[in-house]
């Protein structure tokens, strides 16, 4: 079956109309990318499943091809979690392992601002970059710069010498 398909109940949610528009877009395209099956059940009434929940990839590049910028597609997916429209089913590692965070729709933007909304079961990881590379690098750089600096602060009393230094008297050989 193809197409994106919304509930009405959906459409008319606090949770769904307190979605930036960016977050509005990336959710479209989570929809688009899912693929629904029908279910076999009793009666006229249809109804179908998410096949490939669990495995939808939605990668920071499509979303750059799809002129959404990487920091608004990641608030993005952040909205989305925090509201319940989706959830992380397994973290990818990016770059050049080609291993893509795989996502899947989840339905408990129903219980938004609700006692019974659950917080997401696997909230993405913030990372910030301390710690690692240049960032690593220039913050040693900082240090060693200010350790200069710290050794130059001078006590009042020391008359020009440093705190850690001692006194030493002077003395005048001259017999």
């Amino acid at each position: 079956m193809h197409g994106i398909f919304m509930e009405p109940a959906l459409l008319n949610s606090e949770a769904f109309r307190s979605l930036s528009r960016c977050s509005i877009l990336v959710y479209i395209h989570f929809l688009r990318k899912r693929r629904l099956s029908k279910e076999k059940g009793k009666g006229k009434k249809r109804s179908y499943r998410i096949a490939n929940n669990g495995e939808i990839v939605f990668t920071y590049r499509e979303a750059c091809s799809l002129g959404i910028s990487e920091r608004a597609f990641r608030d993005s997916i952040d909205e989305l979690q925090r509201k319940g429209f989706i959830d992380i089913a397994q973290y990818g590692k990016g770059g050049r392992s080609g291993e893509s965070t795989l996502y899947f729709i989840d339905s408990r933007w129903k219980y938004y601002n609700n006692e019974n909304f659950q917080p997401p079961k696997k909230p993405r990881i913030k990372d910030t970059i301390q710690g690692r590379g240049w960032a690593a690098y220039n913050a040693k750089k900082k240090l060693k710069a200010g350790d200069k600096n710290d050794s130059a602060i001078t006590d009042k009393n020391d008359s020009g010498l440093s705190k850690n230094s001692k006194k030493t008297p002077v003395k005048n050989d001259s017999s």
